[in-house]
């Protein structure tokens, strides 16, 4: 039985976020955290980790507490 490998996107997927220091894993992504440092370590994908922002009732951007965590195909 072999394992199936998840299609890594060419544009930028969220898989997974944090709030106040815990990570969770979107379900239904199919790519794990683990997996998805192993591909940043072997120079496949891109990966990054972007804060989440919310508007006020002044139309300025807040911070929240939520950071996710972004993957694409590496370019070039």
């Amino acid at each position: 039985m072999s394992e199936q490998i998840p299609i890594i996107p060419d544009d930028w997927l969220v898989i997974a976020y944090t709030e106040y220091g815990r990570w969770y894993e979107i379900p239904g992504v199919g790519i794990s955290i683990r997996y998805a440092r192993e591909l940043h370590y072997n120079d496949i994908i891109t990966m990054v980790q972007k804060r989440k922002y919310t508007l006020d009732s002044n139309n300025k951007l807040v911070p929240t507490s939520v950071i996710e965590l972004w993957i694409r195909k590496k370019r070039g």
